[in-house]
């Protein structure tokens, strides 16, 4: 038994050691976020399981670094644009815009992007005084191909039978007759792609998206979206 007991204060010991190496090698350089141009003092940082002071004035938005002992300098970089994409790290994570440059490819780039139809990507309340709602917004951009336009009806369109979405000129553009109305339906429209001209999915002017419906609703309301690319041509 004595045997196994030393062995197990061996154990113990070499345990001990394991965690003070783990905690000595988690102290690295930690990173806080500054909001605006200020002085920074008695804020709370972490290194490892270790807490520290730090003192000192910064640029707006950058980051500050600080080491094991409290030691703080301003990093010179932010995490607002690390790097385009196709170059490294990813330039935003906003996650409604999303451009490539393929590359090297002298500053072109595609870019695929999502369009509010109303501010912050609102409702757009169906007008019951006639048949026809345009959008708040122009979400149909100029010089850009239409992908699609995808909505969710967000209140139950009342008294009308159906609608399409399109635009000004051609009423069902993007969708043909919908007759499911109730709030929760969603639908992902694409007719564009079919179709040539004004129909078709080139946008040459910017316009607001219009929905259509076969008599004027009673009530209704609708969440549209519009996906697009766009390019741009080379720099040199």
């Amino acid at each position: 038994m004595r045997g196994g007991v030393l062995k197990m204060r061996h154990k113990a010991k070499i345990v001990a050691l394991l965690l003070c190496a783990t905690l000595a090698l988690a102290q690295s350089t930690t990173y806080i976020k500054i909001g605006g141009s200020q002085a920074l003092t008695g804020v709370q940082g972490t290194t490892g399981a270790k807490l520290f002071a730090c003192t000192g004035t910064f640029t707006n938005g950058n980051l500050v670094k600080s080491d094991a002992n409290g030691n703080c300098a301003d990093s010179g970089a932010s995490f607002s644009a690390p790097g385009a994409i196709g170059g490294g790290t990813p330039n935003s994570g906003a996650f409604t815009s999303v451009s490539s440059t393929g590359g090297n490819t002298f500053g072109s780039s595609s870019n695929e992007t999502a369009a509010a139809c109303e501010t912050s990507f609102g409702l757009t309340t169906l007008n019951v005084g006639g048949t026809t709602t345009d959008t708040g917004l122009n979400c149909l951009p100029a010089t850009a191909i239409v992908d699609s336009v995808v909505y969710r009806i967000t209140t139950t369109i009342t008294t009308a039978a159906s609608f399409t979405i399109g635009d000004g000129t051609t009423a069902a553009r993007f969708c043909g007759t919908q007759s499911v109305l109730t709030s929760g339906t969603t639908g992902i429209c694409f007719v564009q792609a079919d179709q040539t001209g004004a129909a078709g999915p080139r946008q040459t002017a910017a316009a607001a998206v219009r929905v259509t419906t076969n008599v004027n609703p009673g009530a209704g309301a609708i969440r549209l979206i519009v996906y697009y690319h766009t390019w741009v041509a080379p720099t040199s």
